[in-house]
């Protein structure tokens, strides 16, 4: 059944109680955007935040950043962007952290 036929449903096998019923489902429809919503944003803010710290600390260990790692940096995973971070501890190059 989709969202759609939900009233029409609603109006046959429970007149009286459609609009509350309807209600509560929008509610539920309407938690449910924001809980993705939030998820989303929060996941976008820590890719952002993590690519942005590993690319300050690879310009202050090595220097210039070039253009082709930094593009490389900001489309990584937050997995992948974890993992640099824990090689950059120990790399001597900055093609240590990305090998």
């Amino acid at each position: 059944m989709s969202r759609r036929d939900l009233p029409r449903a609603l109006r046959v096998v429970m007149p009286e109680e459609e609009a509350g019923v309807i209600s509560k489902a929008a509610q539920e429809f309407i938690k449910e955007g924001v809980r993705r919503g939030r998820k989303a944003v929060w996941k976008e803010t820590t890719l952002g935040t993590e690519a942005k710290i590993l690319l300050l600390l690879l310009s202050q260990k090595f220097g210039s950043v070039p253009e082709r790692i930094e593009k490389r940096v900001r489309s990584a995973s937050l997995g992948q962007l974890e993992a640099w971070l824990d090689r950059f501890v120990e790399a001597r190059t900055m093609e240590d952290v990305f090998s």
